[in-house]
């Protein structure tokens, strides 16, 4: 098999999306990874653990989405992240430029202001917020500014998050039938997770603009603009239903899958390098809808 899932995201069953938009999404149940036998182990991998590879393989053939049961991050750790990441944007602007440690693109750490990310160049600076931390044995977070009990929080969810990333990893590789003796293969090449960061978006509220704050004009900003991430894969969390969270499958004008959102338009997309055969190639955005309510997302990458 070849290696082109193209950075899977892997979205978290426990989060709060409608049902309607969860339905055209494989489930996949992770318990089986998250138990310490079989390929978690050294050990053969057990037939529980197969299946889900054969689950994943399939998901990421045909979508490049999947939703995941029993990821070992437990509902309460998620709702307090968020909570905590709620009740640092809900700070005034002013005091979020002056008092919180600011972005660069050389630390990619900190606060990113609304229009202060550019994910599809081509359009105008995208609508919403941010604040990016990165792996505290690689890096000195500035955690200056947060809330009370921020860095705590997030320290918890990021090693939730982190060793979550390492077994999938590991199902992963199953997945594209590496042998045994290889199924660390991917866990091996990030051990350190230094090119990883949990991110925080928030989407602050902002006027519909039909024909072009819904993605039709395609240099309107948008909540996120068209990309595509690369590298392994993309846990994310949202904190209620994302209308207007949109993927399209490739670069051949496929029709436009749609996650949360019962109309979506073709035009806008930009193209990205590197497609291979087997698996599906993903570019995502996060356009403005009519009825503009737009939940936290914690993204771990």
């Amino acid at each position: 098999k070849h290696l082109h899932w193209q950075h899977p995201i892997i979205l978290s069953r426990v989060s709060r999306i409608a049902p309607a938009a969860m339905a055209s999404i494989p489930t996949i149940d992770f318990s089986p990874f998250m138990v310490d036998e079989g390929c978690m182990v050294g050990d053969s991998p057990t037939t529980g653990q197969r299946q889900v590879a054969g689950q994943i393989n399939c998901a990421m053939s045909a979508h490049g989405f999947l939703y995941v049961d029993h990821l070992g991050i437990e509902e309460a750790e998620i709702v307090a992240a968020f909570d905590a990441g709620r009740a640092l944007f809900e700070r005034q602007s002013c005091e979020k430029s002056s008092v919180l440690a600011q972005w660069t693109p050389q630390t990619n750490m900190g606060y990113v202001p609304l229009k202060g990310e550019h994910a599809n160049p081509t359009r105008s600076p995208d609508l919403h917020e941010a604040f990016v931390i990165k792996s505290r044995r690689c890096f000195e977070n500035d955690f200056r500014g947060t809330p009370a009990g921020f860095e705590e929080t997030t320290s918890i969810f990021w090693d939730k998050a982190e060793k979550a990333a390492r077994r999938f990893q590991i199902a992963c590789a199953l997945a594209l039938d590496l042998p045994v003796s290889d199924l660390d293969f991917f866990a091996r090449t990030t051990h350190r997770f230094d090119m990883s960061a949990l991110k925080y978006n928030y989407y602050p509220p902002c006027d519909f603009e039909a024909g072009s704050s819904d993605g039709e004009c395609g240099s309107a900003a948008i909540r996120i603009g068209e990309h595509t991430d690369f590298g392994i894969l993309t846990f994310l969390f949202l904190d209620g239903a994302a209308p207007g969270l949109q993927v399209r499958p490739s670069l051949e004008g496929d029709a436009l899958n749609i996650v949360g959102s019962s109309a979506a338009s073709e035009k806008g997309w930009t193209e990205a390098p590197g497609r291979g055969g087997g698996h599906c190639h993903r570019q995502q955005r996060l356009d403005v809808g009519a009825v503009d309510e737009r939940p936290l997302a914690s993204i771990f990458t």
